[in-house]
């Protein structure tokens, strides 16, 4: 019944200061003891305690400490009212014949069961009514046609039998007369698993009609409450300028820039320390130096990046993983309607051409059910909702290079520090990018011919040897992704190696 926490997982602290919890505690307390049908609004109170976290919270934790201790003052309220309620049933029993007052407890029992079972009922109207946007006074026919349809679907799709028929349905959710045969418990459970089905797959999604109802009957509640001036708490709405914005990509740019500036002690002598290591011993050789976000770097992968050493996919992924991208979400969250950028893994490729596979007949031959799921882990799980899809790809354990997948251009670039070009992993890359359109059963085909496979720039920065390319693609990744010019050379190299060793140690 109460799903604070999967709505307030959904969403991420946002800039703000937090409102008077106190208040606002008060304001909901006095909406419960106004309205007798309070349970069958929990929901939009799930999704009024959504707006205060979303709203009013910011980095600091002891905020969101406040509204969890609201959330615990209005289930302990509850659970009070609900002992209160028991006790004064009790108290009122006879207690002189035994026979009465076992069939007072009885009745006591029944009622309580059927209340319970009442307030579960109309818990689940409601969340089934906000799912779709149905409001508590409100009976739209065509909604609930589509959500008795979406559940008739759900039935089906997980097997569990026959839904009830949308006459049926409408009845019992418009509050209407129904027999309770009608409404079985096979029924009520097909509802509450397609309840939790819309909060794993929507928690994120909540509905405008039942949250303006729901803030505007509490506001209404908190400006008749009397508040002391010295206990007042100016409420600031989150407003982020264009300086804030500037700001933040100025200090994204800067951070870029100083990857091919001297490190100065003691983080030189910290990376050093690693790389420089002359301890050979296989302990120290997997001795982990970093690990974040499910990926970590041991102390045999940082000694590649020593000079004149050619770097492992450990450290090209864990840069991507940890520091790049880290960046960019810090930039999206200052301004949410940036676009975004994803960083694919540099096994991406080679899984999209089957490098792996013991049939050496297969080996190098396009595959997409070997990389179909790698598009999910992208910003909202659809990568044409990006800016770039940035690639790293490694050429038989030889070379490295970089993919850009430039979506709003429609253009595959190539970056290769030699010079090279590859037009079997541009034109794979296309077919990707068909079959995971197809994937998502789109209204429109996928066009081929609107999109461009753009070769190696000639005016592209080259490396004079055969073993800085690793470091030549972070540099390119982390440039162009912020569309900075490639105002870098051979010279820069050097300090680009320890500035990825500090930033694989210490992270963004």
């Amino acid at each position: 019944m109460w799903s604070f926490a999967v709505q307030r997982n959904a969403s991420t602290a946002r800039n703000a200061v937090v409102a008077n919890s106190n208040q606002l505690s008060e304001a909901v307390i006095k909406w419960m003891k106004q309205d007798d049908d309070f349970l069958s609004h929990t929901s939009d109170l799930s999704l009024y305690l959504h707006y205060v976290w979303v709203r009013h919270v910011k980095s600091d934790m002891r905020f969101a400490a406040q509204v969890a201790r609201l959330e615990q003052e209005l289930v302990q309220r509850l659970i009070k009212e609900r002992n209160k309620a028991t006790k004064q049933n009790a108290v009122s029993a006879p207690v002189t014949a035994d026979a009465r007052e076992m069939r007072n407890e009885e009745k006591h029992e029944s009622t309580w069961a059927k209340k319970t079972h009442r307030l579960d009922e109309d818990s689940l109207k409601s969340r089934l009514k906000s799912a779709f946007g149905v409001s508590c006074d409100e009976g739209l026919r065509t909604k609930i046609a589509a959500q008795w349809r979406a559940i008739e679907q759900y039935a089906q799709r997980t097997g569990k039998g026959k839904f009830m028929s949308y006459a049926t349905f409408n009845a019992w959710i418009s509050g209407k007369r129904t027999s309770s045969k009608a409404i079985n418990s096979e029924y009520i459970e097909i509802m509450e698993g397609y309840c939790s089905f819309l909060d794993r797959e929507n928690s994120e999604r909540w509905d405008k009609q039942s949250q303006s109802l729901c803030i505007n009957r509490v506001n209404e509640n908190m400006q008749a409450i009397p508040v002391q001036e010295e206990e007042e708490v100016a409420i600031v709405d989150p407003v982020v300028t264009d300086e804030d914005v500037s700001e933040s990509v100025a200090k994204a740019t800067q951070r870029i820039r100083d990857l091919i500036s001297p490190l100065s002690s003691p983080d030189l002598d910290r990376v050093n320390e690693e790389r420089f290591c002359t301890d050979d011993s296989s302990t120290r050789l997997n001795e982990i130096v970093a690990s974040a976000g499910g990926e970590s770097v041991t102390n045999e992968a940082m000694r590649r990046l020593r000079p004149l050493k050619w770097l492992s996919s450990d450290i090209i992924n864990f840069f991507m993983k940890n520091w790049l991208t880290p960046l960019h979400k810090e930039l999206c969250s200052i301004n949410p309607s940036r676009m975004k950028i994803h960083f694919m893994t540099s096994f991406f490729v080679q899984s999209l051409f089957d490098d792996r596979n013991k049939d050496k007949a297969l080996r190098g031959v396009y595959n997409y059910s070997k990389v179909k799921n790698y598009g999910q882990k992208s910003p909202g799980g659809d990568i044409f909702g990006l800016k770039y899809l940035i690639i790293p790809v490694n050429l038989n354990n030889k070379h490295w290079v970089l993919a850009v997948i430039c979506m709003a251009e429609k253009k595959i670039r190539w970056f290769d520090s030699l010079g090279g070009t590859n037009d079997t992993i541009l034109r794979g890359l296309l077919s990707y990018l068909k079959d995971e359109w197809k994937s998502k059963v789109r209204s429109q085909p996928f066009q081929d011919t609107d999109w461009e496979l753009v070769n190696c720039p000639s005016d592209l920065p080259r490396q004079n040897n055969t073993k800085d390319c690793g470091v030549f693609l972070c540099l390119f990744a982390a440039y162009l992704s912020l569309e900075l010019p490639l105002d870098f050379g051979p010279d820069s190299i050097l300090n680009a190696r320890a500035r990825i060793g500090h930033a694989v140690i210490n992270g963004y």
